[in-house]
Formats: C-alpha cells, sequence, structure tokens
C-alpha cells in the first residue's frame, strides 16, 4: 500500500507539473510561428542601395584588397578585377583557422531539453502528445512509452515547420524524443524577412563615408540580417560567445540570429565578431535564414566536398550570385575571399527583391562621398541605405519618397583622409563639379566632380590650403594652375573669376572651359589628334575652332593689319576670317566649317581654305601676304588684285611685271578641256601658266582672278561665253568673272577694259570703261552664254 500510494503521489505531482507547464506561454514559439516564411525570390532580384551600422572602418588597413566586380554582373562581379590600392579598398581575405561552419546543425547548446519525467514501475502505459501553434491546438497523438513521434504536422497552413520546440523554447529532434509521459511540441518556423517595407538596412562607416570596397565584418552581416527580421523578439537567448559582451552593440543581433541557427560560432565558444566573413559564409547566413534549396552555377573552384557547397548551389539557383568569369571561359566563386560591403549589398537587395535602378539624384538623399554616380554600385547603395516608400517590384520598382538621411558629419567644412568636404545646412555632403566651386563664398577645388574636394582658396585668402598636408600655394593676379584646373585670380576681389561650360572671356581674351568649373583648356589637338602649341585650329567637343597659341580660343577675329596682329571687336560669325597666313570660314557657332563648301570656297579638315593645290594656295597667300594686307576692306583688297594682275592702276599702267597679254599673241581655244560633266578641268593650271608668265588671255587671267578673289573670301566663278554685240566683234569666244557679294553679282572683265583702252570699240578710247564693278549686261557691248558654251560653276 505504502508503496501504491507513493505511485499515485508521483503521479499527482506528475499531472500537476504538466499542467504547469501546458499553461506557460511559448514565447520562441509563438513569435516564430506567427511569422509566415518569406516568399520565394523572384527569377531577377532588384539591386537597392547600401546601408551600414558600423561607426568606425570594418577593415585592416594591411589586408589584401578585394576584386572589383563588373557593373552589370550580379553582385559578384563576372570579371576578375585588378586589386585595388590597399588604402582605398582594404578588404582582407581572412579565412578562419576553423571554417564557420554555417550548414551544420547547430550547436550542442541549442539542443533541445528533455522532457521530465517521472519513474514508473511495472507495464508502461500510454502517453499523449500535443501539436501547437503558439496556443493553437494542431493536432494530437497517442504513443506508448518508450516510443518517438511520428505524426508531427509538416506544415501549417501551408508554410513548413522547420522544427519543433519544448515549453522551455529549446528545440528537440523528434526522431530521438523519446516519449516517457504526456508531452506538447510548439512549431518553430524561420524568421521572416521584412521585404514588404524598404528599410534603411545599413549606414555608413563615419566621415560620411559607405566604405563601398571594404570588407564586411561578422558582425556588420549579423546586424544586417537582424535590422530586416519582421519580428526582432527573442529569448531566452539559446546561445552565448565568450566574446560577445552584452554591452556590445551588435550583442542581439548575434545572439538572436544564433539562436535562430541562422549564424553560428567557432569550436572553443567564440563569435568572432570583428573577423571579415568570407563570400561562402555570408551565403550560407542567408541559405539557413531562408530556407531555400537546389543546385545552381558550376564553379571551378567549389569542389564537391567544400562545406559550403549545397549553400552555394542553392543561392545561384536562386539568381543571387554568379561568380567571377575568368580568362578561360569558367567561373569561379572565391568562396574564401572576404566579400565587400557592395557586394554584400547588391547580394541582399537580391534575396529581398529591391532594385534601386530608377533612382535618380535628388536633393536630400543620402550622399556619400566615396560612392559615384558611374559605380556600378551606386543604385543598390542608395536603395539599402534610405528608407523609402515604392511603387512596383524588382526592376519596375519607382521610389514615390524617400526619407532624407544625414551623413553624419555637422554643416560645415571638414577635412576626411587627404580630401575636404563640405556639409550644409541639412548635412548632406555638398556635390561639387571638377575644377573651382563656390560654397557660398568658399572656393574650393576638386579634380573631378563629387563631394570631396582637396583645395581651399577662401580661408586663407590668396593662398591655396591643400588637404593632403602640402605646403599652401601663394596665388598671383592672372592665370595660376592647381593640378590641371587652370583659373583667373582676381588679387584685387580676393577670388577666382567664375567659369562657365564653352567660352570665356577673361583679361580680354576668350577661353574655353570643358564644362562649368574653373577648368580651362591651354592644351589642343588638332585634326590628326596632334597637339597643338602654336596658333591655329584645334578641335573641341567635336569641333574646330581657333587658337592664338596662349590658350585663348578666337571668337571674334583680328582686323587687317600690317603685321596681322591687332585683335579687334569684330564679330565673325557667319564670316570669313584671314588669320595667322590662312583663311577660314567662323559659323554661327564660332566653330569653323572643316571638310565642307561654303558656296564656291572648300576648307580642308583643319578649317582652312585651299584651291585644292598646294602650289597655287602658295603662290596666291604670297601675293594677299605682300601686297594686299595694306588694303583695310575687302573690296578694296579686291581691286588691289584686280589692279595687280592688269599690271598697274588707272589708263596708263605703271609696269609691275604683270599685263593682260603680250604683243602678237593669238588665242587658242583648245586650252579649255573640259570633263564629262561640262565643267571645266584647268582653271588652276590656268592660273599657274598666268603667274609664272606674267601674262596670258581672258582665260588665263580671269583664272588667276579667281583664286585670289576666292582667297580674299569672296564667292567667284567663272562664265565661259560670247562677248559683244558690236560691228566685226560679234560672238566672239570669252571668258570672264562674277562674283556675289552683299546679294549683288558684280562683273570684272580686263580684256574687254583692255578693248577700251586700245580703241578696238568704235575707236573711242575717252569712253573709258573700269570693268573691275560693273552691271551686266554693261553699256554698248553685252555678254551671254552662248548655247555650247553654258555657264560652268566650277568647283577645286
Amino acid at each position: 500500500m505504502a508503496r501504491t500510494s507513493v505511485r499515485r503521489v508521483a503521479w499527482l505531482l506528475l499531472l500537476t507539473l504538466c499542467a504547469s507547464l501546458l499553461s506557460l506561454p511559448a514565447m520562441a514559439a509563438e513569435d516564430a510561428v506567427s511569422a509566415t516564411p518569406p516568399p520565394a525570390p523572384a527569377e531577377e532580384v532588384v539591386e537597392t542601395p547600401l546601408v551600414n551600422v558600423i561607426e568606425t572602418e570594418p577593415a585592416p588597413e594591411d589586408q589584401p584588397a578585394e576584386a572589383t566586380p563588373v557593373p552589370e554582373a550580379v553582385p559578384v562581379p563576372e570579371a576578375t578585377p585588378a586589386p585595388t590600392p590597399a588604402e582605398e579598398t582594404a578588404e582582407p581575405v581572412v579565412e578562419s583557422a576553423e571554417p564557420v561552419v554555417e550548414s551544420e546543425e547547430p550547436a550542442a547548446d541549442l539542443a533541445a531539453s528533455e522532457e521530465p519525467s517521472a519513474e514508473l514501475d511495472g507495464a508502461p502505459g500510454t502517453f499523449t502528445i500535443s501539436y501547437y501553434n503558439g496556443e493553437t491546438l494542431l493536432a494530437q497523438e497517442t504513443v506508448s512509452a518508450g516510443a518517438v513521434p511520428s505524426q508531427a504536422p509538416a506544415q501549417v497552413d501551408g508554410v513548413p515547420v522547420k522544427a519543433w520546440t519544448n515549453a522551455d523554447g529549446a528545440r528537440v529532434d523528434l526522431a530521438a524524443a523519446v516519449v516517457e509521459a504526456d508531452v506538447s511540441y510548439y512549431a518553430w518556423f524561420l524568421p521572416r524577412l521584412n521585404t514588404a517595407q524598404h528599410i534603411r538596412y545599413i549606414n555608413g562607416i563615419g566621415n560620411a563615408k559607405f566604405g563601398p570596397t571594404a570588407s564586411l565584418t561578422r558582425a556588420q552581416a549579423a546586424q544586417i540580417l537582424y535590422q530586416l527580421l519582421e519580428s526582432k523578439e527573442m529569448g531566452p537567448f539559446t546561445c552565448v560567445f565568450s566574446d560577445v559582451k552584452d554591452s556590445a552593440w551588435y550583442a542581439v543581433p548575434v545572439k538572436t540570429l544564433a539562436s535562430l541557427g541562422v549564424i553560428n560560432g567557432y569550436k572553443d565558444g567564440t563569435f568572432g565578431p570583428t573577423k571579415t566573413i568570407t563570400r561562402a559564409e555570408f551565403v550560407t547566413m542567408l541559405v539557413n535564414l531562408t530556407g531555400v534549396t537546389g543546385e545552381g552555377g558550376t564553379f571551378t573552384d567549389v569542389s564537391a566536398k567544400h562545406w559550403a557547397r549545397q549553400n552555394i548551389a542553392a543561392a545561384a539557383a536562386q539568381g543571387w550570385i554568379s561568380g567571377y568569369l575568368e580568362k578561360n571561359g569558367t567561373y569561379t566563386f572565391r568562396p574564401s575571399r572576404t566579400i565587400t560591403r557592395a557586394e554584400a549589398v547588391v547580394v541582399m537587395n537580391r534575396v529581398l527583391g529591391r532594385s534601386g535602378k530608377n533612382v535618380t539624384e535628388a536633393p536630400g538623399l543620402l550622399h556619400f562621398i566615396d560612392v559615384k554616380t558611374s559605380d556600378w554600385w551606386y543604385s543598390d547603395v542608395l536603395e539599402a541605405s534610405v528608407a523609402h516608400e515604392h511603387n512596383g517590384v524588382g526592376f519596375d520598382e519607382v521610389w514615390t519618397s524617400f526619407t532624407v538621411e544625414s551623413c553624419g558629419l555637422e554643416p560645415g567644412l571638414h577635412k576626411v583622409g587627404a580630401a575636404y568636404v563640405y556639409v550644409d545646412g541639412n548635412r548632406q555632403p555638398v556635390h561639387v563639379d571638377a575644377g573651382i566651386t563656390n560654397l557660398g563664398g568658399l572656393y574650393v577645388y576638386a579634380p573631378s566632380a563629387g563631394y570631396s574636394f582637396t583645395a581651399d582658396l577662401s580661408s586663407k585668402p590668396g593662398y591655396v590650403t591643400f588637404a593632403n598636408g602640402a605646403a599652401d600655394q601663394a596665388l598671383r593676379n592672372g592665370f595660376n594652375r592647381i593640378g590641371s584646373a587652370l583659373f583667373y585670380w582676381i588679387e584685387s576681389e580676393k577670388s577666382p573669376q567664375a567659369v562657365s561650360s564653352g567660352f570665356n572671356s577673361v583679361a580680354g581674351k576668350t577661353y574655353w572651359a570643358d564644362r562649368a568649373g574653373y577648368i580651362l583648356r591651354n592644351t589642343f589637338v588638332d585634326a590628326d589628334g596632334k597637339t597643338v602649341s602654336g596658333k591655329g585650329s584645334v578641335v573641341l567637343g567635336g569641333k574646330s575652332y581657333l587658337t592664338d597659341g596662349a590658350c585663348a580660343i578666337i571668337t571674334t577675329g583680328l582686323a587687317y593689319t600690317s603685321d596681322n596682329a591687332v585683335l579687334a571687336n569684330v564679330d565673325l560669325r557667319d564670316k570669313t576670317y584671314e588669320f595667322d597666313g590662312y583663311m577660314y570660314y567662323v559659323q554661327s557657332d564660332y566653330s569653323l566649317l572643316t571638310s565642307d563648301y561654303h558656296g564656291y570656297l572648300y576648307f580642308d579638315k583643319y578649317g582652312r581654305y585651299t584651291s585644292g593645290d598646294a602650289e597655287l594656295d602658295a603662290i596666291v597667300y604670297n601675293i594677299v601676304k605682300d601686297y594686299l594686307y595694306a588694303s583695310n576692306t575687302r573690296v578694296n583688297k579686291l581691286l588691289k588684285a584686280y589692279y595687280y594682275l592688269r599690271g598697274g592702276e588707272g589708263t596708263h599702267f605703271v609696269d609691275n611685271g604683270f599685263s593682260y597679254r603680250n604683243k602678237g599673241e593669238t588665242f587658242y581655244i583648245q586650252r579649255y578641256d573640259f570633263n564629262d560633266e561640262g565643267i571645266y578641268a584647268n582653271f588652276r593650271s590656268c592660273a599657274k601658266r598666268f603667274y609664272n608668265n606674267h601674262y596670258g588671255r581672258c582665260y588665263e587671267w580671269a583664272s588667276a582672278y579667281l583664286y585670289l578673289a576666292r582667297r580674299l573670301g569672296f564667292q567667284d566663278y567663272l562664265i565661259v561665253g560670247n562677248i559683244g554685240d558690236l560691228p566685226g566683234v560679234k560672238g566672239n569666244p570669252h571668258c570672264w568673272n562674277m562674283i556675289l557679294w552683299d546679294g549683288v553679282w558684280h562683273l570684272s572683265d580686263v580684256e574687254t577694259e583692255w578693248g577700251w583702252l586700245k580703241g578696238y570699240y568704235g575707236g573711242n578710247t575717252v569712253m573709258y570703261r573700269n570693268l573691275f564693278d560693273q552691271a551686266l549686261p554693261g553699256e554698248n557691248i553685252s555678254y551671254y552664254a552662248n548655247s555650247d558654251a553654258r555657264i560652268y560653276y566650277f568647283f577645286p
């Protein structure tokens, strides 16, 4: 009886204990069950910006740098990039002495605690196992003592149950859980990621920097995942690491994820929070967190026995990673290489289905001075580091609003490494263009566009102060140089002169700036790509302009003077322009006409007028230079050219070596040959014959005059036709010049003038006609194109 009483008392105590256990709230279980697991990521995962919660630089400077990924590739670069300088991209490859076995079963400290049992004497009975989702009873089964559970539900409302816990929240291996009493188990699900809200899940590393090429640490990785958990309540923690103090900023994220079985530590009981995390470890964390499976990717450096092979294959199957494309056409994953912060956010954005591809720069967006719009990770950094509302998913995501974030620096000027940063009143770094920028009276110089600059021109007026510690550079009134920038310092105002993109007037001359800032060009190339050090045609922005050899670009012009060196305020647009021995045609935008015709004038690739014959060009140039520059208008120059070729002025010539024709010369039409198109092909030969012989008849003289007139910018062409309607001269073959200027055609004909002077027209030598500039037809004589000799337009 005594023994029976003892047994009854034991049963009563056991029933009381079970009742109390069933009444305890299962905190961890309730939290886990209330969340639905995340849907499988889409095929194309959106790329988003990065954010970090670390206050200090994560990667030691003495460790090797991570390769730079190809922009278009998946978060992991497709090409094997060359290592970047350690001081900028220090991404140490730290391999754990004991690799973090992320895919292993949770450590021993996560093992399930046993249900309390009572000593039973005699034949075993049967017991009831209850399965709960929080406080909701899902199912029950009855088993014999010593048996193990066999009817645990595999899912709840279509969501797979990943594990079962006891009333204390410890996970239980049901296959080994021998039943000795009634017991309750609680469904445990994978923690759920917050994919609906696009929160900021990473910050910078301080000093307005993001550190895109720096290595991610294990603590930072834990913080990122923790930030993205839909529910962050966890307790009690079942994992404790000797190197994770409760006061550490990463303590809760690390312990939470470790207790959830997402991350593990080392065999010696440490977590290694400051160690850099490898690419294999980071991928394993994500697979543990999401529970995805699959086979994808073929990486030559991941063997079938690699501890993370299944996790790497699962991540590749989801499209989260792609690997590095090697020269031999194969792909590697480099599992032991540390993952960079830029790579990590690109992968995370793909896991989350977020993309910043449609994000553009806007005032108030969080900017990091080391993240440029041209960087392949730019949009992903913004997506990850700026909280925002959005429409659409994946690559169709469009931001509708965003939270203005601070760069972490107070307003004002800050020295960050070898550069300065200017922060405005909204605590945003101010974007500066290459060259010199005026920041509210503070002039700064930047070698390239961005948020940081290297020199300050205002804190010490009259000097340039460099952020890298270089000696101050004294400024002088006039042009000064900082790096590749040429700017004009106005000493009386203690400031540089403002410069805009394109042409700028500085100290009475015109200069070219490639873009707004203060960069003025003083080195140029010509149409052949050769550097131009002297005067001539240069190529800027795909167009040709003139330079005076001292940085200035000619946009107004030089007046015709004896020394060809006086700068005058002459608007040369849509005009020919004589400069440094050549004639150019300046178009309406001040660029030169090149490799094209302007009317009957042809300009070569340098913008210089040419007859198409170098020998003829040289002869004409010397005549213009030696005899015609003294005249101050183009028409006067043309008149001088007319007199020069006819042998002198007036009715009695002063012999200058030229004459219209020599006594006794006869006319031979055979000299003038026409090509298949009816265009006379030998005007240049005729002109050179006249210049070399110093005489000739109408065809030679008109050809010589044609090239002088064109060299002076006149639209001159020749007419081959007939002359005269007087007795004895009607129908004579003839050649003369027609010139268009100011919208009127002008006739020049030295032979007819010569005939008047000789008295050939009615013997009247008194009725002298100067046919330099006559209307057509003229008095007492007529010109016309006959039926077999049309008006021929001549093109060189």
